[in-house]
């Protein structure tokens, strides 16, 4: 992990801080697969620990992603608040016993949905009229 005082960590965050929303979205999206993934290594090696971290820092994401959330747009930001507490359950259940198999389908929800959000947000970038 880069220490945060380092070059990298900065430039990492000024990077961060000039996202638009939905590449912020999009990049919450690809650090929260990061970690699960790195949690299923760490499972394979049984690291406890790294598995831990890694499982809560993708339980700190998945709630950044909820709070971020505008409710007031509607349906479809309900039913991911719902996905997220879904998230949030699987998660804690994770972090408290071990299970390869839900690790991994809970993996490859979150990549279909970091997919889906980087391909919306690819085309609101490039839609015309828009700076």
């Amino acid at each position: 992990m880069i220490p945060r005082s380092s070059g990298a960590a900065q430039y990492q965050e000024m990077d961060v801080l000039s996202m638009t929303p939905g590449q912020a979205i999009v990049y919450l999206y690809a650090q929260l697969v990061t970690s699960l993934r790195r949690a299923s290594r760490a499972a394979t090696t049984n690291d406890a620990e790294r598995r831990a971290d890694d499982l809560s820092r993708a339980f700190a994401i998945v709630q950044e992603l909820r709070v971020s959330l505008n409710t007031d747009a509607g349906p479809m930001a309900h039913q991911l608040a719902a996905i997220y507490v879904w998230f949030s359950g699987e998660l804690m259940a994770l972090s408290a016993k071990h299970d390869e198999a839900r690790l991994t389908k809970l993996i490859e929800l979150v990549a279909a949905l970091h997919q889906a959000w980087d391909g919306a947000a690819q085309r609101v970038t490039f839609m015309p009229g828009r700076e």
